[in-house]
């Protein structure tokens, strides 16, 4: 099993925010040889996904309004197959606002990959930094 932590948010500043009565959306899609298991919040309790489809490895998660500057993260456990044997399995996460109320200044912040590397039965994860 591996668990990813998944922070996202809203990258806006005052006062340009989410629009009033729209929801932020997360949509995990998971490559093949990786199943969901579950997901939950730094305290524990459970993070329930509005869709998950086993066979295509989606994940559609709506978490709400998020004010500007607004981040949140969470713990997704998936598991790996047991015939995996080596090669490169990319992790894809985008966000959306819905139902979509305004143009998104900045479209290509929206989307996130991140690769696990498989080599043998062991699990590489490539440390991803980020400046402020």
């Amino acid at each position: 099993m591996l668990t990813f932590t998944v922070r996202h948010g809203n990258a806006n500043r005052w006062p340009w925010e989410m629009s009033k009565g729209t929801n932020l959306i997360l949509v995990e899609r998971l490559p093949d040889g990786m199943s969901f298991i579950a997901a939950t919040w730094p305290d524990g309790s459970p993070v329930e996904p509005l869709f998950y489809d086993p066979g295509s490895g989606l994940i559609i998660f709506n978490f709400g309004q998020m004010g500007s500057e607004d981040w949140r993260w969470f713990y997704l456990v998936v598991q790996l197959d047991d015939d995996l044997s080596g090669g490169v399995l990319l992790n894809r996460l985008e966000v959306w606002e819905w139902p979509a109320a305004d143009i998104d200044p900045i479209p290509g912040n929206n989307s996130f990959e991140y690769p696990v590397m498989l080599e043998s039965h062991r699990v590489f994860l490539p440390i991803v930094l980020r400046g402020n």
